[in-house]
């Protein structure tokens, strides 16, 4: 009988000791892996409105690592710049089955009007040769849109939400007391307020299966989601995001339209009656039977707040700072030079006034009323600022 050497058992072993080795290293690697991404994914303990981590790669429109803020670990994402200029397509370039361009989730009573402006202020000045930017700034839920086939390199997809409370009470007295004439009975508010999840799933771009996949499938998809009640913050960051000037987020503020609606509903204008809680409605809002049913909503609202912060920590500080200053005194600046010439829709004694048509963007009816003056504006602006560094610069000649 054959007996092999030691030479070749040696050998022999050797192989059989690193092939194991090798199976056994890929299986820990494999182990690793799987996790890694279990503990990544949004985790919601019972009787806990908290997300206790998220992944949060491939946020930015062109694919690449995504890095992750130390403050940024739970419940929140770090939003992306978006690389080159604001994405624009023309209105033939525009396709509903792969949507692509500047992309606004126009959500009911979160700012909507004055966030379809600015969007509509962005796509009107950054086209170029002629072509018109194409932008989606309707009412309109997200996966109706079929914004979850969006082409990312080419598009920006945001939205601005809102405290669900607030947001629920200003769509009650706007649309049902102001224009139906509703009263607003403490039931009555109370039904109002018990909306669900209404944000969450009127943003979300597609069906899922609960709660947590739906904050975590936003928050995956959007490019930026900003707060109303953190609105100055927000313009900034849209405008940081998307390499914009400071012109181009700037807009007239909504006490402008005399406390009246857009005077579309019947063709009239309605005074919009100022909402309130009742007491016993306070203290509904404090149960944990109100909190289950507007769970989502609560945390969405959570993570966007700790994503904006979280944002903001990562292009630093101070440069955020300095951005928002600038926007806050050009703003001001702006609502002093063109209040009193913006037309909207309705006047102050209640009058429907045609001349809006011109005054607010075309195919509207009070998307960034007043925008021409704020475009002449911004352009007056420009001039002084460059007469100021020619001056700078001819008295720097003078000294040399």
């Amino acid at each position: 009988m054959f007996k092999p050497s030691k030479g070749a058992l040696s050998t022999s072993m050797f192989r059989n000791v690193l092939c194991c080795a090798s199976v056994l290293f890929l299986a820990v690697q494999f182990l690793s892996w799987r996790q890694l991404n279990r503990s990544q994914r949004i985790v919601l303990q019972p009787n806990d409105t908290t997300l206790h981590s998220r992944s949060s790669n491939d946020r930015s429109p062109i694919p690449r690592k995504q890095e992750r803020h130390t403050n940024c670990t739970v419940n929140c994402t770090i939003w992306q710049r978006f690389r080159g200029p604001p994405p624009c397509v023309s209105h033939v370039e525009y396709s509903r089955s792969t949507p692509s361009g500047l992309l606004y989730v126009k959500l009911p009573k979160a700012a909507s009007s004055t966030c379809a402006g600015v969007a509509r202020r962005i796509a009107h000045h950054w086209g170029s040769h002629g072509k018109e930017c194409h932008v989606e700034a309707y009412h309109a839920r997200a996966r109706n849109k079929n914004y979850r086939r969006r082409i990312k390199p080419k598009s920006f997809l945001w939205t601005v939400i809102r405290n669900p409370v607030k947001r629920a009470l200003s769509e009650f007295f706007h649309f049902k007391v102001s224009r139906e004439g509703v009263q607003p009975t403490e039931q009555n508010i109370r039904e109002a307020v018990t909306v669900g999840n209404l944000q969450m799933e009127y943003i979300v771009p597609m069906s899922t299966a609960n709660v947590q996949e739906s904050v975590d499938l936003i928050l995956q998809e959007y490019d930026f989601v900003g707060l109303v009640e953190r609105f100055d913050e927000s313009m900034v960051m849209l405008k940081l995001l998307l390499n914009l000037k400071a012109g181009d987020v700037i807009y007239l503020s909504a006490k402008g339209s005399n406390g009246y609606d857009d005077g579309a509903y019947q063709n009239k204008c309605i005074k919009i009656q100022p909402s309130f809680i009742p007491p016993n409605v306070q203290q509904y809002l404090l149960s944990e039977g109100w909190r289950s049913q507007a769970q989502g909503d609560l945390l969405l609202y959570e993570a966007v707040n700790r994503s904006l912060d979280a944002t903001i920590e990562q292009l630093g500080r101070a440069t955020f700072d300095r951005a928002l200053a600038e926007h806050r005194e050009l703003r001001a600046a702006a609502e002093s030079a063109c209040a009193d010439l913006a037309i909207w829709p309705c006047s102050k004694d209640g009058q429907r006034q045609e001349a809006s048509k011109e005054n607010c963007y075309p195919g509207t009816n009070d998307d960034g009323c007043g925008y021409p003056c704020l475009d002449e504006f911004v352009r007056r602006r420009q001039r002084e600022a460059e007469r100021r560094r020619e001056q700078d610069r001819h008295r720097a000649q003078v000294e040399v």
